[in-house]
C-alpha cells in the first residue's frame, strides 16, 4: 500500500491536533461561560395573513391587507405598515371552504415587493413551471 506526500501530512496533523487537545480537556466549556444579564423582552410581534382567491381577490385576512394581481400568477399584497424587515411565508391553497375538487400541485414564491415598502411579492406557478393564477394563503411576521 502507498501513502502520498499528501496523506502523510494529513495524519501527522490530525495526530498533532488530537494529542493537544487530549493535553487541554474542556468538558464543562469553562472558558466560554460567565455570568451576564437577561436581555429585556422582545418587542410584541405582529403577524398578519391574507388568503386570496386564484383571480387576485382577497377572501379573508388581517385588517388593513389588500392585493391585486398585476399578470397572470402575479400578485402584490399590502398591508397596513411598512414589511420590509418581515418574515414572509405562503402556500397555496384554496381560499374557499365552499367544497368543489382539491388544488392541484404547484409552486409559489414570496419576496419583498421593490416598489412597495408596504407590500409583499407573490408569483404562483403549475407543474411545468409557468405562471398561473393559483389560490394563496399568505403570513407575514414582523
Amino acid at each position: 500500500m502507498r501513502f502520498g506526500v499528501r496523506t502523510l501530512a494529513f495524519a501527522a496533523l490530525a495526530v498533532a491536533l488530537g494529542s493537544a487537545a487530549a493535553a487541554r480537556p474542556q468538558s464543562d466549556n469553562t472558558i466560554t461561560r460567565h455570568e451576564h444579564a437577561a436581555p429585556p423582552p422582545a418587542p410584541v410581534h405582529t403577524t398578519f395573513d391574507i388568503v386570496v382567491n386564484k383571480f387576485g381577490r382577497r377572501i379573508r385576512g388581517s385588517e388593513g391587507t389588500s392585493v391585486f394581481q398585476a399578470s397572470d400568477g402575479v400578485y402584490v399584497a399590502e398591508f397596513p405598515v411598512d414589511v420590509t424587515s418581515c418574515v414572509y411565508v405562503a402556500t397555496l391553497g384554496r381560499a374557499t371552504t365552499d367544497g368543489g375538487t382539491d388544488e392541484g400541485a404547484g409552486f409559489i414564491t414570496v419576496v419583498r415587493s421593490s416598489g412597495f415598502a408596504d407590500g409583499v411579492f407573490v408569483q404562483t406557478f403549475g407543474m411545468r413551471n409557468h405562471l398561473r393564477n393559483r389560490p394563496f394563503h399568505l403570513l407575514v411576521a414582523c
